[in-house]
């Protein structure tokens, strides 16, 4: 539901069967942040117990060069991905803009391939900040959550 959305990154690759994955970040317009991930190795699913998306974003504040997508499976082992974005589009999905890139990355020595997805509109045009992961919004001292 694009109405309920303010802000997300998504990304979805594979490089074969050795590795195929789907990841998410949402920031609702009701404040919440969620996360979803899952791995399909050699036919084997596993869902990520934690997802941590980085987007290197361009200036323009729409456009990004890559990132780093790290997915942490029940057991701990973590799965890196670091795309490196060739090019991109933007579409329009109910007023909400996404910029799709098209990227590359390497993994485990196999060549692969991603859509990493973003829109970037935290406050709705005008809407307070309701979410910080790296900030605090307080006057003087304030402790972050773990």
């Amino acid at each position: 539901d694009w109405s309920s959305l303010l802000s997300h990154r998504w990304i979805a690759g594979t490089c074969g069967t050795e590795l195929t994955f789907n990841a998410a970040a949402w920031h609702g317009v009701d404040g919440s942040l969620r996360t979803f991930g899952i791995v399909v190795r050699n036919g084997e699913i596993s869902y990520a117990s934690k997802v941590d998306i980085v987007v290197y974003m361009e200036c323009d504040g729409q456009t990004h060069r890559g990132g780093r997508l790290v997915l942490t499976l029940p057991d701990g082992e973590q799965i890196v991905i670091e795309p490196q974005a060739v090019d991109g589009t933007l579409t329009l999905h109910n007023d909400v803009a996404c910029v799709d890139e098209l990227c590359t990355f390497e993994y485990q020595g196999l060549q692969g391939f991603c859509d990493f997805e973003v829109s970037t509109n935290p406050r709705a045009g005008k809407g307070p900040v309701s979410a910080l992961v790296r900030a605090t919004m307080e006057d003087g001292i304030s402790h972050r959550n773990t």
